[in-house]
């Protein structure tokens, strides 16, 4: 038996051009599977070892990775990427088997077995537009995004960076949910988890991936002017620009996060959420979430606030203190000349002769020719005083030399 339990009651895939359906049961999913990718992948999803599984997944990721999206086969492919892929039904139908498929890996008991499911879902829809309908993309992100938001905040780490990247991908990915569908999703999330056991770690999560969003997307003021009451110009500014968020969108986490019972970890997570916005709105975008808390909370960001303008303040202090500031008396000095050009290559003259090394030869001969001075006693003089003596001549004190 595989470790992917079904659940689901028997139902035939949907493997035509038809809407996008998770009503099949696992063991027709395995069936459309060898159809698609061939048994050897199939044989391998319903293996009890998690490696084959996973290698399964990943020879699926990369099936699909390797598809011509655009009509062209890649040159001198063999089997069923150079075969059975060609045609546009052949392809949609690998999609929304792998759709299917998903739907009961992402939620397997082993982590590197998930971990291949989530580059699997990357991979399925980057390029989706244009193979199936858009109706189809949001049928299967809509019912595959809930496995990936529930292993946000995962004890292991690697499970819940790799959950964040598929939901920041959804939200950055043209045609996908978007941005702000996903900090829906990401609120109801939270929400629903207010009284279960694993609230800090899903808090944590949660808060995490909204400070990665943050990032990624730009941040939007809205007036003072604009109450939450009467917001109808900020939600038409929010529709003509889907793609960027604003005070009211991030202020429900900060405040859910800044909740004492959840302890330091996610207190942080929400002033470093507090944090982001501030450095993208200014104070006038964070004053109405301010106005939302405590005194002792709204301390605690304002604390933070002054810490980031000192940051910056010393930033410029220190940029300025490495720019070389001229002193006053040479305020009006200007250095003028004239560029010297070099002039033309001069040879040497003929009459100098180059330094040059001694060869052992010429050495040997100096050393033999003086010791035949040496020892004939001729050529050698002593100098004292600036006088030279030579051989037969009288030296100092009348010695004879």
């Amino acid at each position: 038996p595989s470790a992917l339990a079904a659940e689901e009651p028997f139902a035939p895939p949907n493997l035509g051009d038809g809407p996008l359906s998770f009503e099949a049961q696992l063991d027709s999913v395995y069936e459309g599977v060898s159809q698609a990718f061939g048994p050897m992948i199939a044989t391998s999803l319903r293996s009890t070892k998690w490696d084959k599984r996973s290698q399964a997944l990943k020879a699926m990721a990369t099936v699909l990775r390797g598809l011509d999206l655009r009509g062209v086969a890649p040159p001198g492919s063999t089997g069923v990427l150079g075969k059975g892929l060609l045609q546009l039904d052949d392809r949609a139908r690998c999609w929304r088997v792998c759709c299917q498929l998903l739907d009961h890996a992402l939620k397997d008991r082993v982590m590197p077995v998930r971990l291949a499911a989530h580059d699997l879902f990357v991979d399925a829809f980057a390029d989706a537009e244009g193979l199936v309908s858009q109706e189809d993309v949001r049928c299967g992100i809509g019912k595959l995004i809930g496995h990936l938001v529930d292993r946000l905040g995962d004890s292991n780490l690697r499970l819940h960076e790799s959950a964040r990247k598929c939901v920041v991908f959804c939200a950055e990915g043209r045609g996908l949910l978007g941005l702000r569908p996903i900090l829906s999703l990401l609120q109801a999330r939270m929400e629903a988890s207010a009284s279960s056991g694993e609230r800090t770690k899903v808090h944590f999560g949660i808060l995490d991936t909204v400070n990665v969003l943050l990032h990624r997307f730009p941040g939007q003021k809205i007036s003072p002017d604009e109450s939450i009451e009467n917001s109808l110009a900020a939600a038409a500014r929010a529709e003509r620009n889907a793609r960027s968020w604003t005070s009211h969108d991030v202020e429900p986490f900060v405040v859910a996060g800044l909740d004492d019972a959840l302890g330091p970890r996610v207190r942080g997570s929400a002033v470093l959420l507090a944090a982001t916005m501030y450095q993208s709105l200014g104070m006038s975008g964070v004053a109405s979430m301010l106005t939302h808390l405590r005194p002792a909370k709204q301390a605690l960001l304002r604390q933070k606030f002054e810490e980031l303008d000192s940051q910056d303040d010393e930033g410029d202090d220190e940029y300025a203190d490495s720019v070389d500031q001229p002193p006053e008396e040479m305020a009006g000095l200007v250095v003028c000349g004239i560029a010297v050009r070099p002039g033309p290559d001069i040879p040497p003259r003929p009459h100098i002769i180059p330094h040059r090394e001694p060869d052992e030869e010429e050495i040997m001969d100096g050393i033999l020719e003086e010791a035949g001075l040496v020892f004939s006693g001729t050529g050698i003089g002593h100098e004292m005083g600036g006088v030279s003596y030579g051989s037969g001549s009288s030296g100092p004190f009348g010695w004879r030399l």
